[in-house]
């Protein structure tokens, strides 16, 4: 009468397969907790320059969205990179872009991004390939970001401090020379010492203190 007589079930134990999937999942919850989570901001790019990931601190730090690092919406008109010259950088240059070209990891670079009023935030940036070991084919990059803004002021901040002592030290009316703690050389001579004792700052840099009218030095000294 067409009924069946009987019903054929196959089944099979996937519990280690279920087991592998979920240390999987663990294992990327992590991946992506320690990428959220680090200081530095870090960009994923898959082999077709595709974001795969950018943590709070890359968006911070570039001042950008998802969306827009993703190319999905417009760059701010504003926004521009810069090297440390204040010279427009073009995305061909960008260390990403750099490291997918060569193939090869990107040595730090510093660079500064253009905000609004006029903000600048430097940062150091460090761009490496993911190569697929068989094939040689660019997987994806790996964009590590760092925020020097403040070293860079401290920087700025420390030249201008050495450009004012110089400045100082070359218009004091007394002498002054310091001699290089390990030769015993001299390293800086004025010029109220090229009067007091002779021979210019040329001539004396990089020579031992060895002068006429020794007892002229020796009284400079006490």
């Amino acid at each position: 009468d067409g009924r069946p007589v009987s019903v054929l079930v196959a089944a099979q134990d996937v519990t280690a397969l279920k087991a592998v999937q979920r240390e999987r999942d663990d294992l990327r919850e992590l991946l992506a907790t320690t990428i959220e989570a680090a200081s530095n901001g870090i960009i994923l790019r898959d082999g077709h320059s595709r974001l795969l990931v950018a943590n709070t601190a890359a968006r911070q730090m570039l001042g950008l969205t998802n969306d827009q690092l993703a190319m999905h919406d417009p760059l701010p008109p504003w926004w521009k990179v810069v090297d440390e010259s204040g010279a427009p950088v073009g995305q061909p240059d960008f260390p990403a872009n750099q490291a997918a070209q060569a193939l090869a990891p990107i040595q730090p670079g510093t660079h500064g991004i253009l905000g609004p009023a006029a903000t600048i935030t430097w940062t150091r940036t460090t761009a490496t390939p993911i190569v697929d070991n068989i094939t040689g084919t660019l997987k994806g990059t790996v964009t590590s970001i760092a925020d020097i803004t403040e070293l860079k002021h401290r920087e700025h901040d420390l030249e201008q401090a050495l450009t004012r002592l110089g400045s100082l030290v070359a218009n004091a009316p007394v002498a002054i020379y310091a001699l290089d703690a390990d030769t015993a050389q001299i390293s800086l001579w004025n010029p109220a010492a090229e009067r007091l004792f002779g021979g210019s700052a040329a001539q004396r840099i990089g020579t031992p203190l060895v002068v006429q009218g020794a007892e002229e030095i020796g009284r400079a000294h006490v």
